[in-house]
């Protein structure tokens, strides 16, 4: 049952002018925009909503990641769409929008890392095994391979990785091995695929 509060924070799912204030104030608290960015990302947040849903679909998600935020390969969006969907209702709230781009935008690195690592992490156990990192490396190629000769390469590319970030050798990487990694390579944070926007486009979001 909606307590009093709800209700005059929202009608009929939507956010009211007292609930939108709320969050700004409770946000600008929490992730590292200031009171006008945060009212810039909710504008961009209503405008992409359609059919008086005030929720973002998959669909909907992916196109503002690839309209505002520069992204292109369709498997990550959807990864990304999953790792920013934190109750897993299967839609983006504003506040869930607003908290994933204050990651990609102004996250230390820590929270990055745990983005792209959430990205990656395919069978939601945090941790990656031969397998899932096959499949990730499949997913940034065209087409499968399929001589004998690209399948080993595929193979050695992942004995490498697993050597690389593999600390213990027990055929599993974990999201501490992951992160001790990246913490000393920045570029292995996006090393199976695209999980934060270029650079430019980050400095330039809001102008």
């Amino acid at each position: 049952m909606e307590n009093k509060n709800d209700l005059v924070c929202r009608k009929k799912g939507e956010l009211t002018k007292v609930g939108e204030v709320e969050l700004v104030e409770k946000l600008s608290n929490e992730v590292r925009f200031d009171v006008r960015e945060l009212n810039r990302l909710m504008s961009i947040y209503k405008k992409y909503l359609k059919d008086d849903s005030w929720y973002m679909d998959q669909h909907v998600f992916s196109e503002v990641l690839h309209n505002s935020l520069g992204f292109t390969d369709d498997f990550f969006m959807k990864r990304i769409f999953y790792a920013t969907d934190l109750d897993k209702d299967r839609r983006i709230s504003m506040e869930e929008f607003i908290r994933v781009v204050a990651v990609m935008l102004r996250g230390t690195m820590e929270e990055k890392i745990k983005l792209c690592f959430t990205c990656f992490d395919i069978n939601d156990n945090m941790e990656l095994t031969r397998e899932d990192v096959t499949a990730l490396l499949l997913e940034a190629v065209s087409e499968p391979p399929t001589r004998d000769s690209s399948a080993d390469a595929l193979r050695d590319l992942v004995e490498l990785i697993f050597s690389k970030l593999d600390e213990d050798g027990d055929g599993i990487i974990t999201y501490e091995e992951f992160e001790k990694v990246c913490l000393k390579d920045w570029a292995v944070m996006e090393m199976f695929g695209q999980c934060l926007p270029d650079h430019r486009v980050s400095d330039h979001f809001f102008f």
